[in-house]
């Protein structure tokens, strides 16, 4: 019986894996964010060949993507499965609340990188992710689920949606700039905001790429294809464009 060796791979090499083998990219940017991958809540990687390299570590409580579960929770929706229902509300608002964000409850540097003030938020919390703080920051209790939408509420989730926005703007230009790469690869939860998505591709006038299951839910091939690529057998091998993500046993009627 032929002996096989186990792999671990971390948290976010999973994502950017995903996303960069299902790609036919020779050479990308990999941007992982995401809400949290061991201590890690931000990547950025270099991918030449069938192979990728971290670059580039942001460490928590610094993440974006558990900042925009805390404005989820905050606006009466589910962690972790009502983040959509916040980028839906956002276009109903007004970003009027972003520059008092950046003023108090988040530092944006010039290389993308940021720190979140934790006088607002308790991520290690698995319940309550903010404090009372927060509420006394915009003035308005959390809402309640059953609570009817209000404009301010729209015009919160509009402006942390900007927020988030401008965050993800800064580093991907400055790691674009620094390392003159034409591809870019998105990976990590966040990768699912899909207005943020066509933003980019809009703004940067670069080639993007998306795994089509960017969340933990495709982590299971990102380790099965960093796995292949990073064997002997597979390290020239020339990959293709994912086409579709029906990968399982095909049924006939």
């Amino acid at each position: 019986i032929k002996s096989t060796s186990i792999q671990f791979l971390d948290h976010h090499y999973s994502h950017a894996a995903a996303g960069y083998f299902s790609s036919n990219f020779n050479e990308a940017l990999i941007f992982s964010f995401d809400g949290m991958g061991e201590s890690i809540s931000t990547s950025v990687f270099h991918g030449t060949g069938n192979q990728i390299h971290n670059i580039k570590k942001i460490h928590r409580p610094n993440s974006i993507g558990l900042l925009y579960s805390a404005f989820t929770y905050f606006l009466g929706f589910d962690v972790n499965s009502g983040e959509y229902k916040m980028m839906g509300l956002s276009p109903y608002g007004k970003n009027i609340y972003e520059e008092e964000i950046f003023n108090e409850l988040i530092k944006l540097f010039d290389d993308g990188s940021f720190e979140i003030n934790k006088k607002y938020f308790n991520f290690l919390n698995d319940k309550v992710i903010i404090t009372n703080e927060l509420e006394k920051f915009f003035s308005i209790k959390k809402r309640d689920n059953k609570d009817k939408i209000l404009e301010i509420h729209c015009d919160i989730a509009a402006s942390i949606q900007s927020v988030v926005e401008k965050i993800i703007f800064k580093i991907i230009a400055y790691e674009t700039n620094l390392h003159q790469v034409d591809n870019i690869v998105l990976a990590g939860g966040v990768a699912l905001n899909c207005v943020l998505n066509g933003k980019i591709e809009k703004k940067f006038k670069k080639n993007l790429h998306i795994f089509p299951s960017p969340g933990d839910s495709g982590n299971s091939f990102g380790c099965a294809a960093y796995a292949t690529f990073s064997s002997s057998d597979f390290k020239d091998h020339k990959r293709n464009k994912i086409q579709d993500v029906f990968l399982g046993t095909e049924y006939v009627n």
